[in-house]
């Protein structure tokens, strides 16, 4: 029909064109300018055209004007036959043209109507016929064989997109109700391409399935575990083919994740201890993922438990160690005190011994003396001091070798550390012999005397009046003091 009708527009569009032609051959010196009563004119524009002179006058037809002579007239006509064989070759021209472009038309025409003859046989066919193949194209031209091919193959396109939509849609039901594939083909599809793809997304599909299932599961167990619910029964809501394997990943897991309770609340603890231990602040940020499940509250209980134990745990060595510490310094200090008390005690003895052998020692000038002794003790103050000091020295000597003898003897069953401490002080004591008015020198305030002695310690007064108190005798060994009545003694 297509076809009939493109044949009918050609030859219109022909008959228009001859009638153009035929009309055209009866146009005579036509060219723009109006005639006088003579039929003639000037002509002005495009003269050459119409093989005149710009500005020569010249007539169309009719008597020619009074003034006119013959020449004019030769002129004139011989002008008008050349005008009118140029524009009867430029008609024919233009007509030839004119027929060659209708001429391809028609057969441009001819050549898409084949085309689409070919096309909509080769597509009908193929749809009709999903898994044959071409038909023989014997005896038919290019342009229905292109045409054909090309409706084939669009056909066939559209069929393998709606064979592959079918197969991947079917697949994907099958595969979650189905053990086994279903290889009936649908009409209307390509067979083998079908099932192909059908078998391919069958299988893939299931495997998503089975996966989806088994997240399922997964994902019900942890739900139920960390929320205390109890494990339960979903085979009302899973589809017969997939029961067995979701009850079974669902019972793997519930059980997983009610023993990983324990290991959380286990860590939480650990980790609670820890924090406790170093003083740190709270810190549940590890178990913030299960903020949301009921077992959470457990988690926090865990942690604070650990944390105030590791905190106390902490503060109790703390102070073990201080008191330990504590007890140490205690014990130092007793037994430095026990040794001053020793040296004490064997100066008490050193002072009654000397007074049992009657050394003279005024009491006003010797803090530690006792209040009654007697006054057998009492040095002559009317005798010569020069003397007195001589007798002095003589006579600490003698009781210091008696006292040694005495101490010695009274002290047999003491301990032997108390007896070497005295001994040690009674040496000390014959080298130095300190006592009020004892004249010293110190190697920086220079000369004094001893003004007082008090146990271990004794006080001395400068020449520049500062007095000042000593250790006895580690100012003497040190080298602060040293004697200037033996030094005089020499000297006498």
């Amino acid at each position: 029909m297509k076809f009939i009708k493109r044949l009918l527009n050609v030859f219109l569009v022909l008959f228009l064109v001859g009638s153009i032609s035929i009309d055209s051959r009866e146009i005579v010196e036509a060219h723009p300018g109006n005639t006088d009563a003579y039929g003639c004119h000037t002509c002005w524009t495009n003269c050459a055209k119409w093989g005149l002179s710009t500005g020569e006058y010249h007539c169309h037809g009719g008597s020619s004007p009074s003034s006119g002579s013959s020449n004019n007239n030769n002129t004139y006509n011989s002008s008008s036959n050349s005008y009118q064989q140029q524009l009867l070759a430029e008609q024919e021209r233009q007509r030839q043209e004119e027929l060659k472009k209708q001429q391809e038309l028609l057969r441009q025409q001819q050549i898409q109507a084949e085309k689409d003859d070919g096309y909509s046989k080769g597509y009908n066919y193929k749809l009709s016929n999903p898994d044959a193949d071409k038909e023989s194209m014997e005896g038919k031209s290019e342009n229905y064989i292109a045409g054909y091919d090309e409706g084939f193959a669009k056909a066939l396109n559209e069929l393998r997109a709606k064979t592959l939509d079918e197969a991947k849609k079917n697949a994907k039901k099958d595969s979650e109700i189905l053990d086994e594939p279903d290889l009936t083909v649908p009409e209307g599809l390509i067979k083998d391409y079908y099932l192909s793809q059908y078998e391919y997304y069958f299988d893939t599909y299931e495997e998503d399935f089975f996966k989806d299932i088994k997240n399922d599961a997964r994902a019900s167990a942890l739900i139920d575990a960390y929320n205390y619910l109890g494990p339960f029964d979903y085979s009302d809501e899973i589809p017969k083919k997939a029961q067995k394997v979701h009850s079974r990943t669902y019972k793997k897991y519930y059980k997983s994740y009610s023993d990983n309770i324990e290991n959380l609340k286990s860590s939480a603890r650990e980790k609670g201890k820890e924090d406790g231990e170093d003083f740190l602040p709270y810190d549940l940020s590890d178990f913030d993922p299960y903020e949301d499940y009921a077992m959470y509250k457990d988690i926090v209980e865990e942690y604070q438990d650990g944390y105030s134990y590791g905190r106390n745990s902490k503060i109790a060595q703390y102070s073990v160690f201080i008191l330990v510490l504590a007890l140490l310094v205690l014990y130092i200090i007793q037994k430095k005190r026990k040794k001053e008390l020793a040296i004490e005690k064997a100066e008490d003895v050193t002072t009654i011994s000397e007074r049992s052998l009657g050394e003279p020692i005024e009491s006003k000038k010797i803090d530690s003396a006792p209040k009654n002794q007697t006054s057998t003790n009492k040095i002559n103050e009317d005798h010569d001091k020069s003397s007195m000091d001589q007798e002095h020295v003589s006579n600490s000597n003698q009781n210091s070798e008696k006292l040694e003898s005495q101490l010695k003897a009274e002290n047999k069953q003491q301990k032997p550390k108390e007896e070497d401490n005295i001994k040690k002080r009674i040496r000390i004591k014959k080298k130095f012999n300190i006592e009020p008015e004892t004249k010293v020198k110190h190697i920086k305030f220079g000369k004094g005397k001893v003004t007082k002695v008090e146990g271990k310690y004794f006080t001395v007064k400068f020449s520049s009046h500062k007095e000042s108190k000593f250790i006895f005798p580690e100012a003497f060994e040190k080298g602060y003091l040293e004697l200037l009545d033996n030094l005089d003694h020499k000297e006498d």
